[in-house]
């Protein structure tokens, strides 16, 4: 069952033109960021069945759409995301290089990053200027820790001091 969501009414459209009469794509023209996933998916969790997460993200709201998914463990197994090739080289960046940072950790914490492959910018028309990636978080259950927004205040500052020595 495919549950879409598109918050461009042409695209939305189009993607009307795809269903079948078996009801196994359901497409809500909606903003990622207000949808009622908890609501949508409540019949799915109650049968123990959680979503997958499949997304090309508008590269201006990566981080936060990204933020809002990756800690719901309780509604999906997984994402996986076409995002800017550079910021994924971020997600999935080693401890003590140039490219790891807070949001590095906060992945992380609430799950396991992955990176997939490069897709290049000649594979869109029009061909934008950087290349995307696809990256796969399988969600975890997070560490265990007093306080989630005291843990990321605490890396933030001392990443940010680390990076000014």
């Amino acid at each position: 069952h495919v549950i879409a969501v598109e918050k461009d009414t042409i695209l939305a459209g189009a993607l009307e033109r795809l269903r079948t009469g078996d009801r196994k794509l359901d497409i809500y023209c909606d903003d990622i960021m207000t949808f009622p996933m908890d609501r949508i998916l409540a019949p799915y969790i109650a049968q123990g069945r959680k979503a997958k997460v499949i997304a090309n993200l508008p590269y201006h709201l990566t981080t936060p759409i990204i933020a809002e998914l990756a800690p719901r463990n309780d509604l999906f197994t997984s994402l996986t995301l076409m995002v800017q090739e550079e910021v994924a080289r971020r997600f999935v960046a080693k401890p003590k290089t140039p490219a790891y940072g807070s949001f590095t950790v906060f992945l992380n914490f609430y799950t396991h990053p992955k990176y997939g492959f490069t897709v290049k910018n000649t594979c869109f028309y029009p061909s934008p200027s950087v290349s995307s990636a696809i990256v796969v978080f399988d969600l975890k259950e997070p560490p265990k820790v007093s306080s989630e927004e005291a843990f990321f205040l605490l890396t933030r500052i001392l990443l940010r001091s680390n990076l000014s020595q």
